[in-house]
């Protein structure tokens, strides 16, 4: 009967992964509780871009949504 060796390579770049995948998981806390305070915010932020009527090719509506994202950051 043979036995196949393999490389320590994939085991460990695996462990690597799974450590950082972990650490991607746990939230900062202090971020958080910031985007929960600029919640009412930002969605009455989104209602304003989403109502915006802007089909394609229609100028005056991308112009209005850029000017408000420009204001915005």
């Amino acid at each position: 009967m043979k036995y196949r060796t393999y490389s320590p390579f994939p085991l460990s770049c695996l462990s690597v992964f799974s450590l950082a995948a972990a650490s991607f998981a746990v939230p900062d806390r202090a971020l958080l509780d910031w985007a929960k305070e600029l919640r009412g915010d930002l969605l009455k932020d989104l209602e304003i871009l989403v109502n915006i009527d802007s089909p394609s090719g229609h100028g005056a509506g991308s112009e209005k949504i850029t000017e408000i994202l420009s204001e915005k950051l």
